[in-house]
């Protein structure tokens, strides 16, 4: 393998590296906004839920609306670590 060769090589690696970082970090932010909104929404499902009566349909498609918008926000709080995890690892 010739010296030009092997510096492509080295370049090729540094920005695959540089790429796959840059697309954590795009990521992570966009994981970030997306646990804001589900915050926002759990939010505004409680303050109907207060408002309508416990026997009405509506309020048990609310209430399960509600476990699943919590169980999504798991979630991302789970990706969300994970994403910081792996950005430290490729930093290194």
């Amino acid at each position: 393998m010739t010296d030009n060769n092997f510096n492509n090589l080295n370049v090729n690696r540094l920005d695959s590296t540089s790429k796959r970082h840059d697309l954590l970090i795009q990521e992570l932010d966009i994981n970030t906004q997306e646990q804001v909104l589900v915050n926002k929404r759990i939010f505004l499902l409680k303050e109907v839920m207060k408002e309508i009566p416990k026997t009405d349909p509506q309020y048990a498609l609310l209430f399960t609306q509600l476990e699943m918008d919590r169980i999504e926000l798991d979630e991302l709080k789970n990706r969300h670590n994970y994403l910081k995890t792996a950005l430290g690892n490729s930093s290194k």
